[in-house]
């Protein structure tokens, strides 16, 4: 590309350069192409889209690529192609094209992760309730059930939890306790 446009410029100057950039363009409708002045004293359209002392010590043949973003948050994602044309003046050859396609699908990713966040967390949230409902609720369902069967005066059927957590214990004092307030009872009626 450089070699081009240099011999473009050696044959006519900044308008033969200007029309090579001018049928890239109407080559590439998507993206924006023009030839922008670094040492080149040029037009004020010919003043690249960033500060120029930013493109002033890259090198010929290496691309700067930037993203710009306009106060409505639009944005562009401009790169530079310096090009020494004569010994002491440089330009460079801008391609911009809108980052929107871009913005758009970056959106659409982080909803789609937010989504399975969310869906992940409610999962996570209702094992949790179930995992409790059978860890606590049913071991405590059967705890008062028996507790209102001694209150009634039935000792009868001592409660079976295999657990050695509080609620295996729980268990196990209950039954001894319904035992003893059988034998007590036992004891009395005798």
């Amino acid at each position: 590309v450089s070699d081009s446009v240099v011999a473009r410029w050696k044959a006519g100057g900044r308008q033969e350069v200007l029309s090579l950039v001018e049928q890239a363009r109407d080559e590439h409708h998507d993206i924006q192409i023009r030839w922008v002045s670094i040492t080149i004293s040029g037009d004020e359209h010919e003043r690249p889209a960033i500060p120029g002392e930013l493109l002033a010590d890259q090198k010929q043949g290496e691309i700067k690529s930037v993203t710009i973003r306009e106060a409505s948050g639009n944005g562009k994602l401009t790169s530079y192609f310096p090009i020494e044309v004569a010994p002491g003046e440089s330009g460079a050859i801008e391609f911009s094209r809108s980052t929107e396609p871009l913005d758009r699908l970056v959106d659409q990713t982080v909803n789609r992760w937010l989504a399975v966040a969310g869906a992940t967390a409610l999962a996570a949230v209702g094992i949790a309730l179930l995992a409790g409902l059978r860890m606590v609720g049913r071991p405590l369902e059967k705890l008062v059930a028996k507790t209102e069967r001694a209150a009634r005066g039935d000792f009868s059927e001592p409660l079976e939890l295999d657990r050695n957590d509080e609620f295996g214990q729980l268990a196990h004092a209950l039954n001894q306790m319904c035992q003893k307030l059988s034998e007590s009872d036992v004891a009395i009626t005798s």
